[in-house]
Order: structure tokens, then sequence, then C-alpha cells
């Protein structure tokens, strides 16, 4: 028998080359997978900042309370215990804070401040200032305390891990201790005469001459004096002070409602 020979493939017009595998993309594979996971990436994004505030946090909240000694003088609490009450007072209610407020000195700090959630605490530098000075500054952190400040701070910070990849939300987290401040100062001076007027002012300058901003940016705590700029600003308005009236308010109300909704 003859020998089978090989014949090579015959194609028909009809059949189609073998097809060759794709060349690899992997950026675009990349960009794909990115677009996919969008959620993800601002669910790390968020968690990450919000963990590293925390921590920040944790670890300032460690430094003051190392070197925390509680004040037993009884006329400094006394002098406390009256501004709390002078404090609801002025905020348009007949009871005073709304519950104990600690008082402690730590010569770590440079500047009053008031810490705390469930357990708050006013923080002096010194113990030897005179009572008028101690009374401008115990009704200051106490307005902060009764405007619940330390917990809007909060909201804000937490709103800016949730929007973290928004510019304008990282400058309203900047401009939040400025109106803060200026909200708290306003407050304070419309129950003062123009004359205490100028020594509340005095009392921020000389808080001023020895401070150091050592607070984590936007953090729990209310200081009362914090950076140049925003001293000058709030010298500005206690200078030029003029208590608003009814129709003012009311007006302020409804732009501020205005703006939410809008």
């Amino acid at each position: 028998t003859l020998p089978r020979t090989e014949q090579a493939p015959i194609f028909s017009a009809s059949s189609q080359p073998p097809q060759t595998s794709a060349a690899p993309r992997p950026l675009a594979d990349l960009a794909s997978l990115a677009a996919g996971n969008l959620w993800l990436l601002w669910l790390c994004g968020a968690l990450g900042l919000l963990l590293r505030k925390i921590t920040i946090y944790q670890s300032f909240m460690r430094y003051i309370k190392a070197g925390l000694t509680p004040v037993f003088d009884l006329e400094r609490l006394a002098q406390l215990a009256i501004t709390a009450a002078q404090a609801g007072v002025r905020a348009g209610e007949e009871a005073g804070v709304g519950g104990p407020v600690e008082l402690c000195v730590n010569p770590l700090v440079s500047s009053p401040m008031l810490i705390g959630f469930f357990h708050p605490c006013i923080v002096l530098p010194r113990a030897d200032y005179s009572a008028q000075e101690f009374q401008y500054i115990a009704l200051h952190e106490l307005t902060h305390h009764k405007r619940r400040d330390i917990c809007y701070k909060w909201f804000v910070q937490i709103t800016v891990c949730l929007h973290w990849f928004n510019p304008f939300v990282w400058l309203m987290g900047r401009e939040t201790d400025r109106f803060c401040e200026l909200a708290c100062d306003e407050a304070v001076l419309g129950g003062l005469m123009p004359e205490e007027r100028r020594t509340y002012g005095d009392v921020l300058l000389r808080a001023a001459s020895a401070a150091v901003d050592f607070c984590p940016d936007g953090m729990g705590v209310v200081t009362m004096q914090r950076g140049g700029k925003l001293l000058k600003g709030r010298l500005e308005a206690i200078t030029e002070y003029k208590k608003r009236s009814g129709w003012m308010n009311l007006l302020s109300l409804i732009l501020a409602v205005a703006a939410a909704g809008s």
C-alpha cells in the first residue's frame, strides 16, 4: 500500500483565520476596576481619615490629662458655680449650664480650654488669675459648653471625613473654629457693659501673649485663644460690637434656614 501523505488543510473562502488574543491593557483595566469600585475608594479614604483624627485626638487628650491637677479652692469653685448660672441665663434659659463642670490646672497648656464630652472640664494654664479674669475665662468656656460647640466641631470633622474629596468641605472645616469663637464672643458680650467688653478683650490679649497653638486642628477642644489672625478678628468684633435687635436675629435665622435648604 502506498504511504498516506499529509495534506495541508484547505480553507474555504468563508472560513476565517484563527484569531489572536488582544494585547493586554493594564491601565485601562485598572481604570475600569477603579470606576466600578468608587464606593470602596471613598470608604477607605473616609475611614482612614477618621481613624487618623481619632488617634490624634486620643494622643492629645492623654497629653493633657497627664498633667491635670484639680482645683480645690472653695472660693474659686463657688465663683465657677455662679458664672455657670450666669451662662445659662445669658443663653435664654432659667437653668444653669446643666451639669457639673470640673476645674483643673495644667501648666503644659498655654491657653484656657474646655475638654470632655460627658465630663466637661475647664483647663487653666495657671491658678493665679484674678477674680475678674477668671470670671471672663469661665464665662467664655461655659458658653462653649452650653452651646455644645464640642459636639458641633466633631460633627463638622465627621462631615470632612465623609466628603474628604471635596476641597470646599475642608475649607468649611477650617472656618468652623473662627465662627465658633466669634459666636461665643458675641454671646458673652451680650451680657457685658461697654467697659467690661474692653476688659474682656484685654483678657484675650493676655492669653495670646503666652499662648502657643499646639491643639490639633478641628478636634473636640475649644480654646480661648487660637491664632493671631483669629485673635485680631475677634478683637475687632469686640470693639465694633453692637447688640442685634430681634428683627436682625429673625433675619439671620431665615437666612440660615434658606442656606441649609439650598
